[in-house]
């Protein structure tokens, strides 16, 4: 019954980390000079404290994050925009071993993310831009999807070699075995397998 109204949060010159050790490559990345504010954190509001923050993805890459959350109980209620531009899909590469199989060559990827989460409850609305994307060599030990990956991303492929995608993503995080990043990447094999 603790009540708590914190009417601002300044974020200056601060920087995230996040690490993803349970693929079969380890991958970490940073968001450094991040900026921004949480306005309205309240025990009283129930749409949760208001987020803007913007930053850089590790070299050259930007990072926008905004919308509102209840940072203690992000299942209850989220509506957050994030976009991410101009980021090193070689850093991505163990997740491209992960669900599909291949390490990444070369490429950039800019990603608007729009994601609603009422009760547990996601939606999300996923919009992916590759630019130059090329895969690498195939990681030994590792299924992917069991689709000929490489022919499905040529013919994804425009004349100036990007893919541009529209994912919708849904799912029940109420569900302990839910995970929500094999929800985008079950998104992206229905696209693949309709391709092939």
């Amino acid at each position: 019954d603790f009540k708590y109204d914190i009417g601002k949060i300044k974020i200056e010159n601060s920087e995230m980390y996040f690490s993803d050790f349970s693929l079969p490559l380890k991958f970490a990345s940073n968001i450094q000079n991040l900026n921004g504010e949480v306005t309205g954190l309240s025990s009283g509001n129930p749409l949760g404290a208001e987020i803007k923050m913007e930053g850089t993805v590790d070299k050259y890459g930007l990072a926008k994050i905004n919308g509102k959350m209840d940072p203690f109980d992000p299942l209850a209620y989220s509506n957050i925009k994030m976009n991410f531009h101009n980021i090193e899909l070689t850093n991505l590469t163990p997740y491209t071993v992960e669900f599909l199989g291949y390490e990444v060559e070369s490429g950039k990827l800019s990603l608007d993310i729009a994601y609603k989460i009422d009760k547990g409850i996601l939606t999300s609305y996923n919009k992916i831009f590759l630019n130059k994307f090329t895969l690498g060599d195939e990681y030994e030990g590792q299924e992917g999807l069991g689709l000929p990956i490489k022919l499905a991303i040529a013919l994804l492929k425009d004349a100036d070699g990007n893919i541009d995608l529209d994912l919708e993503v849904e799912g029940d995080l109420n569900d302990p075995e839910t995970d929500t990043g094999a929800l985008v990447w079950w998104a992206v094999k229905r696209v693949l397998t309709t391709i092939v």
